[in-house]
């Protein structure tokens, strides 16, 4: 498993409930070793030195021990090779390592497709032979419907904007929501991004989520957006329709000629004649 985690589902109920019971000490040293063990793609080696390297008043002893008391407890796994590792971060690494896997090899695939589909010239609608009825115009190329929000949602996903964001975009699971390169999507750059929507064009969260699924539906499903920031000329449209005012046609039925009639009316005219 090569690919650590910059981020990982916390499950706050579960991790409240699985803690009760704990020290202080051995609260510390397993929150440490959580973050060690996901960043590091799974698991870690039972060092320690390094695993406790941040807490100021432990020991590597201290600290040894501490973490044997944590697998005896059942909250850290001991794997056949000597390292320290976690379930539920194995499952999740395991999992980004296979989408990561399964994207770049559909990226290597449709990257050569799209390239080619893009170089190649749209027929000319005008260009009509004698005899053919004349082209009617060609719909815009629809994502394909797994890009819809899925039905089923992991525990505890789906509430912050960052998750609603993800799920618009057609992710079943928002900690599998990578690109083709391995890049996750949804990271501090694409939140400081979904920051400056609210701030600087003033969208709600339900508008950045609208508009982004309607983008979705749009995008070329050989191309797909790779950061939050290919949105933003969307938004930017989104929030101008909305500072727009809306314009309403005067009612045509009533509109009269102003205007003061003269000699040259032909009503006129008749009254005027000798």
């Amino acid at each position: 498993m090569r690919h650590g985690a910059s981020w990982y589902p916390r499950y706050p109920k579960d991790f409240v409930e699985g803690c009760i019971g704990l020290t202080a000490r051995e609260m510390c040293v397993y929150c440490l070793a959580l973050d060690k063990i996901y960043a590091s793609g799974g698991q870690i080696e039972f060092d320690a030195k390094w695993i406790g390297a941040e807490i100021k008043d432990m020991g590597p002893a201290s600290v040894r021990r501490t973490i044997e008391a944590l697998i005896a407890k059942g909250k850290l796994d001991l794997t056949e090779d000597g390292k320290i590792s976690n379930r539920r971060a194995r499952e999740l690494c395991r999992t980004r390592e296979e989408v990561s896997k399964t994207n770049r090899k559909n990226g290597r695939k449709g990257g050569r497709k799209s390239a080619a589909s893009r170089r190649a010239a749209e027929p000319d609608m005008f260009d009509i032979e004698d005899g053919e009825e004349e082209p009617a115009a060609r719909p815009r190329q629809l994502a394909p419907a797994a890009r819809s929000e899925p039905e089923v949602l992991p525990p505890g996903w789906g509430e912050t904007l960052r998750d609603r964001v993800i799920l618009a975009m057609g992710f079943r699971d928002p900690a599998a929501a990578m690109t083709a390169g391995g890049h996750m999507i949804g990271d501090r750059t694409d939140a400081l991004v979904m920051e400056r929507w609210k701030a600087d064009l003033g969208l709600s969260e339900n508008d950045i989520v609208e508009t982004v699924r309607d983008a979705c539906l749009r995008w070329d499903p050989n191309d797909p957006p790779r950061s939050f920031s290919a949105f933003t000329p969307a938004m930017k449209r989104c929030a101008r329709a909305r500072a727009e005012p809306m314009r309403i046609s005067p009612a045509r039925g009533g509109e009269h000629d102003a205007r003061a009639p003269t000699i040259n009316d032909p009503f006129i005219r008749g009254f005027c004649s000798d």
